[in-house]
């Protein structure tokens, strides 16, 4: 998924190295990539047919697939600045961890259905804050990025920052906005830029992860008893100290 990823996202960067399309090519990274996908499920189907819930924790692993390609084809296209919050939770953070997770649960014997929903609710609120977090660290300190190149603003994603500038902007920053929104003009990303620190968004959100952690904390406690809580504390914590793409 990751490969693929690159190619739509044309990356020039992915843990401090170039991506695989530009090392072997386009076509061999796509062969590469369905290989992978294929391994994966011969390894699933090696090493846990004999598991109970082994149909679930495979429909799991077919459930991220499916809603990886669902999301990176929604990305292919540009919306209104209105509609920016409505599809900012189609976004790859969601199923490559909370089909993960649910996984983990099933390998662990549990599969009541409240349970599980439990855990998904926990892990989708997980994903869309590492999500945003990953996504406002190029705003927060342009100079560490290194990982993967931040290419955004150019391919005109809907970040936490962009929701910012929808709900808070004013008409003049709104317009501005979407006029260079989608530029691979250095100058377009400049003024983008200028707009989010009109907006003060890293006062807000530094207020929004405070409140943020305090809630999850507080569900996390509320936990069944069935749920190993310090789990779910280990990956919040992991979120909040942004090393969930780490």
């Amino acid at each position: 998924m990751i490969i693929v990823d690159d190619i739509l996202d044309e990356s020039k960067i992915r843990y401090n190295k170039p991506p695989l399309y530009r090392v072997v090519g386009i076509k061999q990274a796509i062969l590469d990539s369905i290989t992978l996908e294929t391994g994966a499920s011969f390894l699933c189907l090696k090493y846990f047919s004999e598991h109970k819930h082994f149909a679930k924790i495979h429909k799991e692993m077919v459930l991220n697939l499916a809603t990886t390609t669902i999301s990176q084809t929604q990305e292919l296209s540009k919306y209104n600045i209105e509609d920016f919050e409505v599809f900012e939770n189609l976004v790859k953070s969601f199923p490559l961890f909370v089909h993960a997770v649910a996984s983990v649960v099933y390998l662990a014997g549990i599969d009541d259905p409240k349970l599980q929903s439990i855990v998904k609710k926990i892990c989708m609120d997980i994903a869309i804050f590492g999500k945003r977090f990953d996504d406002f660290t190029v705003f927060l300190d342009p100079s560490t990025i290194g990982e993967k190149d931040n290419t955004d603003i150019a391919n005109f994603k809907i970040t936490w920052m962009a929701i910012q500038v929808s709900k808070m902007g004013s008409p003049q920053q709104k317009n501005t906005f979407m006029e260079h929104y989608g530029s691979t003009d250095p100058k377009s990303i400049s003024i983008i830029f200028d707009i989010y620190q009109e907006l003060n968004l890293v006062e807000h959100f530094d207020r929004y992860m405070m409140k943020f952690y305090d809630d999850m904390q507080t569900q996390i406690h509320n936990l069944p008893p069935q749920l190993p809580k310090q789990f779910f504390y280990n990956i919040l914590d992991c979120a909040v100290a942004n090393k969930m793409y780490a």
